[in-house]
């Protein structure tokens, strides 16, 4: 896992993913999960720089160990960018 603020590339043969995909972790605050919720609860996107919307395949959402007001949803980056060298 890798903290990211500058781009970073969408496909990698780093990626420990068999599938070589870039997953995302987003940390959300404040979000109430009830036992037996999966990640069919949450939804994300992502926006190009053309304003098209992508949906973003939800994986998984738990909450942090230690921080139980923190959400963590891991998201996978869409088919449509397999083709961008990188993303922000």
């Amino acid at each position: 896992m890798l903290w990211m603020q500058d781009p970073f590339s969408v496909t990698s043969n780093n990626n420990f993913s068999q599938d070589h995909r870039t997953r995302v972790m987003l940390l959300v605050a404040n979000v109430d999960l009830l036992p037996g919720d999966d990640s069919s609860v949450v939804t994300a996107e992502a926006r190009d720089g053309q304003e098209h919307i992508y949906p973003l395949i939800v994986e998984s959402v738990d909450k942090m160990p230690s921080f139980e007001w923190i959400t963590r949803v891991v998201v996978r980056l869409p088919d449509e960018f397999q083709n961008l060298s990188e993303a922000q």
